[in-house]
């Protein structure tokens, strides 16, 4: 088992792909939790499968990807 303590200031139903932020970044802390590794790119379309099965959302990729591979200051 783990806590996980999420906080952010990114208004709820704000429009900026914080479901994604909040996928993947859950997904990092829960592989990191139990030694997994995987490439940031397949936990982006782990993270955007789950998000119509899991939250009924249909999505596409952009913003998982965004979310798993953008850069600080990019």
């Amino acid at each position: 088992g783990f806590d996980l303590l999420i906080q952010s200031d990114v208004p709820v139903g704000a429009g900026l792909s914080s479901s994604a932020a909040l996928e993947l970044s859950t997904a990092m802390a829960l592989c990191a939790t139990v030694g997994v590794t995987r490439a940031p790119a397949e936990l982006a379309e782990i993270c955007r499968a789950a998000e119509p099965a899991c939250a009924h959302v249909p999505c596409r990729i952009m913003d998982q990807y965004v979310s798993a591979l953008a850069q600080p200051g990019a």
